[in-house]
């Protein structure tokens, strides 16, 4: 994933051990409530009772009551990484110090730089692809 990175590696025992801190945010009732509250109802949920997420790690998902749940429904930044993984997480804070957020409008080497990984990866003369970022 990130080039000259030796990966982690966790043990099976250490990820069924895994436990978040105690939770102590709001509910999911008082989620839902404001789910419905503030949220277009076309952002919905496909469960009679939703499960109130609140912690991640590798491909391991927790709700508020510490239950743990295997991630086979992960979103796109998920899949392949897991949640919170230690890599990603080191990458994401190292660059925000340096600049969060910046339009393809200007130049920065970090997008450059992600595109020529991207294509060294895809087949043939595939180079050049089209990304929202």
């Amino acid at each position: 994933m990130f080039p000259g990175k030796q990966h982690r590696r966790y043990s099976k025992t250490a990820l069924l051990q895994l436990r978040p801190a105690l939770y102590t945010g709001p509910t999911a009732n008082e989620v839902l409530k404001k789910r419905k509250e503030f949220l277009s109802p076309s952002t919905y949920y496909f469960y009679e009772k939703p499960v109130n997420l609140v912690h991640g790690k590798m491909q391991y998902v927790f709700d508020d009551d510490g239950h743990r749940y295997l991630d086979a429904f992960g979103g796109i930044a998920t899949v392949g990484c897991g949640h919170c993984h230690p890599d990603v997480v080191n990458a994401v804070i190292n660059q925000t110090k340096n600049l969060q957020h910046s339009t393809v409008l200007y130049l920065n080497h970090a997008i450059a730089d992600f595109a020529e990984a991207l294509a060294s990866k895809l087949p043939g003369d595939l180079k050049v692809h089209f990304a929202i970022f």
